[in-house]
């Protein structure tokens, strides 16, 4: 058995495996796992099938299969797995092999990602979302909105957005993943949106394609003095988003009831549960 750090020298082995595997969780991608390594202290973990070793925000171990699990893999599973570590996180699509089995499946609702398709975004329809709309269309009213691809040349100003929102932040937060991801947009693969308001740097939002059909969102940052820009930096962007059939995942809340509450306020198509399953 081989087990390393996860270091930027496992894209090559992690990233295919990842994308192939088709799934919408959040976690599904190597930028996250490389971004939050010294969080959840990743590691990379080679036994014949490859998985990744860590530890939940709630301090549990897990394994993350690197694979779909199959009724083939479930004894090797069972040798691996210690007395008190889940694999994790596991899609509810996958939990079909670990049914009517030895194996215990639960989720801690903290953990979901909320899923919105494309269009709801891009529109915010409905009277349900008609304040996103009305906050959107007194920004643009009041205020020159532009953007540009978030690039090497623009990287700079959105370090300097990141630097002003973590001035207003009261607690724990991710400033220094967000931080590297800036610094290496390339090297992860990810992409992104910078915003200009009236000529000055606002806004920018990082993120990137998992599958072919389902976009995450790892950071969205902005000024909040300025009213509606949130909500104008997800809708333009789900706009600059050409497959409008797909999904965006805004990630988990972490049981924060801020947080929470604003997810919820873009009326979520689908709150995806993260199994945790234990022998």
């Amino acid at each position: 058995m081989k087990v390393e750090r996860i270091s930027l020298k496992h894209r090559d082995l992690l990233y295919p495996k990842l994308h192939q595997l088709d799934t919408v969780l959040s976690e599904y991608s190597f930028a996250n796992l490389y971004l939050f390594r010294n969080i959840h202290q990743y590691e990379v973990m080679i036994d014949g099938e490859v998985f990744v070793k860590g530890i939940t925000r709630d301090q549990q171990q897990f394994l993350m299969p690197i694979f779909k699990p199959e009724q083939k893999h479930l004894s090797k599973i069972k040798s691996l797995l210690g007395e008190n570590e889940y694999l994790y996180p596991i899609p509810q699509e996958w939990q079909s092999p670990f049914q009517n089995t030895e194996f215990k499946i639960f989720f801690n609702e903290d953990d979901s990602d909320y899923l919105f398709r494309v269009d709801k975004l891009a529109l915010f329809p409905g009277r349900h979302l008609s304040k996103k709309r009305n906050l959107v269309k007194q920004l643009v009213t009041e205020h020159q909105v532009e953007s540009e691809s978030l690039s090497n040349l623009n990287k700079p100003e959105a370090i300097a957005i990141l630097r002003h929102w973590q001035q207003s932040q009261e607690t724990e937060n991710d400033f220094e993943e967000c931080l590297e991801a800036l610094h290496l947009l390339d090297e992860l693969g990810l992409q992104g949106e910078l915003y200009y308001v009236d000529d000055q740097p606002a806004g920018f939002v990082i993120g990137e394609w998992i599958n072919q059909n389902c976009f995450v969102v790892h950071f969205d940052k902005a000024d909040k003095s300025t009213k509606g820009l949130y909500q104008y930096l997800l809708q333009h962007f789900a706009q600059s988003l050409e497959n409008h059939e797909a999904w965006i995942n805004l990630e988990q809340d972490l049981g924060f009831p801020v947080l929470r509450q604003s997810k919820h306020s873009y009326k979520p198509d689908i709150i995806a549960q993260k199994l945790r399953i234990r022998k």
